[in-house]
């Protein structure tokens, strides 16, 4: 699914709930507690607490760096949105126990493992921590997921055929979508402090260590089980704090490199220069392309309809005064 499966509500229903948002009191600093009755979705309440969390991990999937540097209108904003998604999953979550759609321990075990297959012993759940996360939370909204995953499988994806004109059609009127940039391989370590990112930068610059071995020896990232190598990526698939790695040449080392996940080091491994993709090797980028717009435009239309039949009541301003 694409951006556009996170919307719950048609354009008249987003400007209204909106501008309930943008009418609170910019001066106010009232606070809700975490018990405090947001919304009420088919007669089941939706407290702050459950919005805070969903709020929290938007700020984290976004990358805001600080939520104090957020004007007023795009805190309001990101409170909308959070609100939105939790009324989007509560619906979801309902529609799917209606169904009788629930996950076995087989399938979320099998889920879980997939997702931690790379990472050495326990730390899986230490990345989690490292980036603020409470495990208990992201376990409830894994486990939320996968039930609305196998929902939205099962019952509202229809098939989809394209054949090769659409696909040649979309390629010639879409050129740029095509151009590959200039992609970096690097490998990269991180730990919690200054001084042991000094010491690695010391060793790794003067050839002394390998830094494949240091990563798998120090590293906290999960990628350092197999040797920190992140394998091709272009510009804007990485943190802005990390573009500094197009600028290095092949097998130059980066300088230490601090994020609020800790300090960062990169070496540069290989370049491939930016070029056109001819049709051929686009064909299945562009397959996919249509079919999660398809896909995307029908689930869309679904849970217009799902909302549309529902009961929900928004409490005036309670979401607007959630902290951060």
């Amino acid at each position: 699914m694409n951006n556009e499966t996170n919307k719950l509500f048609n354009t008249t229903s987003i400007i209204f709930l909106f501008l309930l948002f943008a009418c609170s009191n910019k001066g106010t600093v009232e606070e809700v507690s975490d018990n405090t009755l947001v919304a009420v979705v088919n007669g089941s309440n939706i407290i702050a607490s459950e919005v805070r969390t969903e709020i929290r991990f938007l700020i984290r999937q976004l990358r805001i760096k600080n939520k104090n540097d957020l004007s007023y209108e795009e805190q309001l904003q990101l409170k909308f949105n959070g609100l939105n998604r939790t009324i989007r999953n509560r619906l979801l979550i309902m529609e799917a126990a209606a169904r009788n759609i629930s996950i076995s321990r087989e399938e979320y075990e099998e889920a879980l493992l997939s997702i931690k297959s790379g990472y050495e012993d326990d730390s899986f759940n230490k990345n989690i921590k490292i980036r603020g996360i409470n495990p208990k939370l992201w376990d409830k909204k894994f486990k939320n997921n996968l039930i609305i995953e196998k929902l939205i499988k099962r019952n509202y994806i229809g098939e989809v055929k394209i054949n090769d004109e659409q696909l040649r059609d979309y390629y010639n009127n879409h050129p740029k979508e095509f151009k590959k940039e200039l992609e970096v391989r690097a490998r990269h370590v991180m730990v919690a402090t200054e001084g042991e990112a000094k010491l690695l930068h010391k060793k790794i610059s003067s050839n002394k260590s390998d830094f494949s071995k240091m990563a798998k020896i120090y590293s906290l990232d999960p990628g350092g089980v197999s040797g920190g190598d992140l394998g091709y990526f272009s510009a804007g698939q990485m943190p802005e704090d990390f573009d500094i790695i197009f600028n290095l040449k092949i097998n130059q080392v980066s300088e230490i490199i601090k994020t609020p996940y800790g300090y960062h080091v990169f070496k540069v491994v290989d370049k491939k220069p930016a070029r056109q993709m001819d049709f051929n090797e686009s064909k299945k980028i562009i397959h996919n392309n249509l079919l999660r717009n398809k896909q995307a435009k029908e689930f869309d239309e679904w849970l217009l309809m799902l909302k549309n039949k529902s009961k929900i009541k928004i409490v005036n301003n309670v979401a607007s005064k959630i902290n951060l």
